[in-house]
């Protein structure tokens, strides 16, 4: 699909094993910085997705509201059970 003002092609890029592990990465290294109970590591998971939703979403606004959606919030868990 494209745009008829600009001609921009919104079409999403296909994902290569490098981005994931370039996203990996990111995850990896940024996982506990912005840690909060607010948002918990959602600002770190958009953080390590940035590359991959820029090749997704080509719409700058959509692009916005996938970054929006990310930062909602995001839980993880290290150990299963209890303690």
């Amino acid at each position: 699909m494209t745009t008829q003002n600009n001609n921009i092609d919104l079409k999403p890029e296909v994902l290569t094993k490098k981005d994931i592990t370039k996203t990996y990465v990111r995850w990896h290294f940024a996982n506990e910085i912005p840690h909060s109970f607010e948002k918990y590591v959602a600002p770190s998971l958009l953080y390590a997705m940035m590359p991959i939703l820029k090749k997704l979403f080509k719409d700058p606004e959509e692009l916005k509201k996938a970054y929006k959606r990310q930062l909602l919030f995001f839980n993880t868990q290290l150990s299963w059970g209890g303690g």
